[in-house]
């Protein structure tokens, strides 16, 4: 006994010092460091054993260094797989040193810290800290515990982004919850083979779930309570997977067919999944719960739900399906099915609505279900021993309608002969409906007549109260009026609410409020709304307005009722269909009779654009502005001398359209030739009585574009120019805008640089305003080119640019700042495209284009009708590199007279401008003209426009865009070349054609020689062919008679064209040959 107990001591010291060993591989340590540090352990619920470790291992130099490392994330994700496999088999030494310090202070990892878990090899296999005050983030270094079987970390406040290489680097980790956190972002790829639990729910994880789906062990997934989104992967079900909750996201697309996966349990309620129940896929799987509610399936469910599957649970509540539920389905005992609007039946036909009847007459509608197919198996009686006729089944085993007689029947009677049961139903008709009550004066009685509809009484029951009064003598004219006698009575307070009792049963509609008729008072005042959205005020000097309970504006109940404190005034928001002046406001008082005035009038419209068609051709005009309300009918607008006729009713408060009618063909040709006629044409509109006229605003005209702007990439043409979708660009909207950036010139200068990526191209196309010119009609002409620009303001974006200018002929006046010009440049650069209103009409800015404002003010003109002012831009496009020895040439191209669009190609680069043709003169829209000058060796060109004289500024704008045809790659050589990589020489393609042609040349060439060979030897051997004396003797036999036989005259016809043939080649034989031919000649005859 004694040794046995020696012995048990013995195995107890031994296992009690060996559990001291620490066998952590030095990788495990880093990683419980960073773990710790990463989710704030310091601040942990439970961090027993936890603070001791990670002092013992900070104290360690090595392990200090590398720490620091490692927070800095220093490391790239592709580098930290290589990393820890270096920790591993290079840093074994350190590892045991940091073991045997753990050891030297009593510290079992797998025993002292709270969490740990280790094998009996003592490798760490699980880390589970449910609810214990987690934070901060998962360490991108944790999927590095290479043993790593269980990973619970539920329940806590962990934040940021799962670990990448979570679900793919540890290779035994078999149970991952991280349920009940914070952390965001998409789910990584997968790849975990010994993965059988994943729970990821009541996170913030959304993107989509990765298509790469490899966990062939995964049975249990729950990824509820997130905000996935997208389709769910087919992937999913491909291997061992039982159980998926994905409720509660926003999954889209139709559910995957399951006929073939082994799934048991699906959850996917509250997405946005689509679906026809009556053909799913679900009741043909292994299924046993189905949670699909909040979703978008449709249909009804099948009869042949349970022919496939063993459901016991089916949620399809909150789904557009029918609620039908077949007996066969409801009446299984071991399925509970969830449908709404689904009455549960004792498995027999049942009915659970019938329409309301009409005592006039009419089709009863009955649904249910369970009715079977066959409208003869079925009988419906009435309480009065009438029947119900014309039985038919409107939907199979659903829907039954019939048609009754007039009269009161208070039940019917379904008799289902196919089952020996029947059905009473009680009869429900369609409750009267009251809209409407006549008015009387107040102190004075009168007849009240009220109208509705469905009126009627089969006990002639009819109560009506008023208010606190009844109204006597009730009497029902018809199906749509009653009519009673009011008397005066101080219980009436305004309003006084009408409720009407027939045959006891309550008559339904709104809520009917009678009301004295009101009487004008003019002291009641009404404020001017600044706008349609503002609140009114009214006042009343004579009338205490605390006794108003409510107030009408044009018939509309004014909402938000707000009364001042003295009762001096009351405000209220009118009904948005309130517009225009002179609206009649009623003010309703308790205790008296409702007063009013028409005095409630909306600020007038104000017009700020008016666009749409050709003045000339008409079409659909949009008016842009403010207060443009009103009924159509009380809308009026004209446009120069045409009537614009309004489309819509109820127009929005900033902009309705209207209808603009063409000018006849005669006409049209009239107003062509009046081209500047028709601009800046005034527009005049009048609603309900209120009237603004806008001078000058629509000058939208014809235009004449390149190949009338045909291509799909167009929206028309606009003066002269066709205009693009976005992302096209060039003279027919053909050509894709390439990639550019713009440069600003480093002086205060108004000049860009439009450059390309290098991928792209080197070449750079500069755009710089030049120079201003002052010139009369006779030819007097003086050039300001000296201009002394100051910068503004300037973004990444844009510059603004000024100067001052002094005429040439003022220079001399002694006040010679009396005469000076002021010039604004701004230069903009949007990444996006743009629809810029500008002189008249809405114009296309090109998305990465650069766009010039120029703004000139206060020019003094020696003769302000025959002076004008020259704008001058120079468009450049050098080599900065060489220009002499490899730049190739700008391709200039502009459109026909007049100019519209100017391009400047080198190689497939385009820079393309679209000439302004409008310019703003005095606030006025005018045409503007333009002139092209290019020097001799292509690489600059400049434009002049011309303003017209003005007095107060002028405004001008034009954009610059780059375009391209082919996206060549080219490189800089050394000498400052450059060239296009895609272009090589020789050129494999072009040898090939030119090889294969050589070939068809030479093989025909052959043929024809064969052909011509093949020819004189036949020549040559028809010559010597010898004719054989025995065949002519036999064609010459007088045994066949040629007369008797017509076949043989056919031969001797053909054999005399043979003889003749052949004397023409015998007689160029030789002489033996013509002996020959003379002895069958004569056999012949």
């Amino acid at each position: 006994m004694r040794w046995n107990c020696l012995f048990l001591i013995v195995i107890y010291i031994f296992r009690n010092v060996s559990s001291y060993e620490n066998h952590l591989k030095i990788t495990d340590h880093i990683v419980l460091l960073r773990f710790y540090q990463d989710t704030q352990g310091d601040q942990w619920r439970n961090n027993g054993g936890w603070k001791q470790y990670i002092d013992i291992l900070l104290k360690d130099e090595w392990m200090f260094e590398n720490n620091r490392n490692l927070a800095a994330n220093s490391i790239p994700q592709f580098l930290l797989k290589q990393h820890f496999r270096s920790y591993q088999h290079e840093n074994q030494t350190q590892g045991l040193k940091i073991n045997e310090d753990l050891k030297r202070n009593n510290i079992n990892i797998c025993k002292s810290l709270f969490g740990i878990k280790c094998s009996p090899e003592n490798q760490l296999t699980e880390i589970s800290m449910e609810s214990n005050h987690l934070r901060g983030t998962l360490s991108e270094y944790l999927p590095f515990l290479n043993d790593l079987v269980v990973l619970n970390l539920t329940r806590n406040t962990i934040g940021g982004r799962l670990p990448t290489l979570l679900l793919s680097v540890p290779k035994k980790l078999e149970i991952l919850d991280l349920s009940n956190n914070q952390i965001n972002r998409n789910i990584p790829f997968v790849n975990a083979p010994s993965l059988r639990i994943l729970n990821l729910s009541n996170n913030k994880l959304n993107s989509y779930l990765p298509k790469a789906w490899n966990a062939t062990q995964l049975e249990y997934m729950n990824l509820s309570n997130n905000q996935l989104s997208g389709v769910v992967p087919k992937t999913l079900f491909k291997h061992k997977l039982l159980s998926l909750d994905i409720s509660r996201n926003y999954y889209l697309g139709y559910i995957p067919i399951l006929t073939k996966a082994k799934l048991e349990h699906f959850n996917f309620s509250y997405n946005r999944m689509m679906d026809n129940i009556t053909f799913s896929s679900l009741w043909k799987s292994n299924l046993i719960t189905v949670d699909a509610e909040s979703n978008q399936l449709t249909g009804f469910t099948p009869d042949n739900l349970l022919d496939n599957a063993k459901f016991t649970f089916i949620n399809l509540k909150k789904n557009p399906v029918d609620g039908y539920i077949p007996s066969v389905v409801e009446c299984n005992p071991r399925l509970t099915i969830l449908v709404d609007n689904s009455n549960h039946t004792t498995c027999k036909p049942y009915t659970y609505n019938a329409s309301q009847m009409n005592p006039s007459g009419g089709f009863l509608t009955i649904s249910g279900r369970d009715f079977g197919v066959y409208q003869d198996l079925l009988t419906i009686q009435f309480s009065d021993g009438t029947n119900c006729a014309d039985l038919v089944i409107l939907k199979s085993n659903r829907i039954l309608m019939c048609k009754y007689t007039s009269g009161f029947k208070s039940y019917f009677k379904i008799n289902y002969l196919f089952k020996n049961t029947s059905q009473t139903i009680s009869t429900v008709y369609q409750r009267p409906v009251i809209d409407k009550i006549s008015k009387l004066s107040k102190n004075q009685s009168g007849q009240i007549t009220i109208t509705g509809s469905f009126i009627y009484s089969f006990q002639n029951d009819i109560t009506i109260d008023i208010g606190k009064e009844k109204c006597i003598d009730p009497k029902i004219i018809n199906n749509s009026t009653i009519i009673c006698n009011l008397k005066t009575s101080n219980l009436i307070i305004m309003p006084a609410l009408v409720i009407i009792y027939i045959d006891k049963l309550l008559v339904s509609g709104q809520p009917l409020y009678f009301y004295y008729e009101e009487s004008e008072r003019f002291d009641i005042e009404c404020s001017t709304p600044a706008s349609y959205s503002d609140m009114i005020t009214l006042k009343c000097p004579t009338l205490n307005l605390t006794n108003a309970v409510q107030v009408f504006v044009d018939g509309y109940d004014c909402k938000d009722l707000i009364k001042s404190k003295d009762g001096s005034e009351i405000k209220c928001l009118p009904d948005p269909g309130v517009s225009g002046r002179n609206r009649k406001v009623m003010l309703v008082v308790s205790n008296d009779q409702p007063y009013y005035r028409n005095c409630l009038s909306y600020p007038p419209p104000l017009i700020s654009r008016a666009l749409g068609v050709p003045y000339d051709k008409g079409g659909i005009v949009t008016i842009t502005g403010h207060n443009l309300k009103g009924a159509i009918t009380n809308v009026s607008v004209q446009i120069g001398d045409r009537m614009c006729c309004p489309l819509f009713d109820n127009m929005m408060d900033n902009n309705f359209q209207c209808y603009l009618p063409p000018y006849s063909a005669d006409d049209q040709v009239k107003i062509r030739e009046k081209y500047l006629s028709i601009l800046n044409q005034p527009v005049e509109i009048e609603i309900d009585g209120q009237i603004t006229r806008h001078e000058n605003i629509y000058s939208d005209i014809d235009s004449q574009c390149l190949d009338q702007c045909v291509l799909h990439h167009t929206r028309g043409c606009k003066s002269g120019i066709c205009d693009c979708y976005p992302n096209f660009s060039g003279p027919t909207c053909e050509r894709d805008i390439t990639t550019t950036n713009l440069q600003f010139h480093p002086e205060a200068i108004p000049s860009i640089a439009l450059t390309y990526p290098e991928y792209i191209s080197e070449y750079t196309f500069d755009v710089a305003m030049l120079e201003i010119v002052e010139f009369s009609d006779q030819q007097n002409k003086q050039t300001y080119s000296d201009l002394h620009w100051q910068l503004n303001f300037q973004n990444e974006t844009t510059r603004v640019f000024s100067c001052k200018l002094l005429p040439y002929h003022h220079r001399d006046s002694p006040y010679p700042h009396l005469f000076e010009s002021s010039i604004t440049v701004t230069i903009d650069y949007n990444p996006v495209h743009r629809n810029i209103y500008f002189a008249g009409e809405m114009q296309s800015i090109p998305k990465l284009a650069a766009r010039y404002l120029v703004e000139i003010t206060n020019w003094k003109f020696r003769n302000i009708v025959s002076d004008h002012l020259q704008l001058g831009y120079r468009i450049s496009a050098p080599n900065r590199e060489n220009t002499n020895l490899c730049s190739p040439k700008p391709t200039i191209k502009k459109s026909d007279s007049p100019l519209r669009w100017l391009t400047m190609s080198i190689s497939d680069i385009t820079l393309y401008h679209k000439i302004p043709q409008r310019v703003m003169i005095d606030g006025l829209v005018r045409n503007i003209s333009s002139i092209m000058q290019s020097t001799n060796d292509l690489t600059s060109v400049k434009l002049y426009y011309t303003l017209p004289p003005f007095t107060i500024n002028a405004v001008f704008q034009s954009d610059f865009s780059a375009i391209m045809e082919i996206n060549y790659h080219v490189i800089q050589k050394q000498d400052g070349c450059f060239v296009d990589k895609t272009r090589k020489f020789p050129d494999i393609k072009m040898i090939l054609f030119f090889v294969s042609l050589v070939f068809i040349l030479i093989m025909i060439a052959l043929i024809i020689q064969c052909s011509r060979v093949e020819s004189r030897e036949r020549k040559k051997l028809l010559q010597t062919y010898p004719i054989k004396n025995d065949l002519v003797e036999l064609l010459s036999s007088p045994a066949i008679h040629h007369t008797n036989h017509p076949q043989f005259n056919i031969l001797n016809f053909n054999l005399d064209d043979q003889n003749i043939n052949n004397n023409n080649h015998y007689k160029n034989n030789n002489n033996n040959n013509a002996v020959n031919d003379q002895d069958i000649n004569e056999n012949i005859d």
